[in-house]
């Protein structure tokens, strides 16, 4: 006769199925670290051009008023 121990088989899949969904999440998040990273990099970019354009505009104001 064999004798199954189905508490300690639950808690045992109830583990697993944690373990699973935990390994899901930090999937998720490190593509969302990824995408962020992507994301920063384009708005560091974009900040350099518009603060180029502003200090050209800065120098034209001040030849203007030369």
């Amino acid at each position: 006769m064999s004798v199954t121990n189905t508490p300690a088989k639950a808690e045992a899949d109830r583990l697993g199925k944690k373990i699973l969904d935990s390994i899901v999440a930090v999937k998720d998040i490190l593509a969302e670290k990824s995408r962020l990273a992507d994301q920063v990099r384009l708005l560091e970019n974009a900040n350099r051009k518009l603060e180029s354009e502003v200090a050209c505009l800065k120098h034209a104001l001040a030849s203007e008023r030369a």
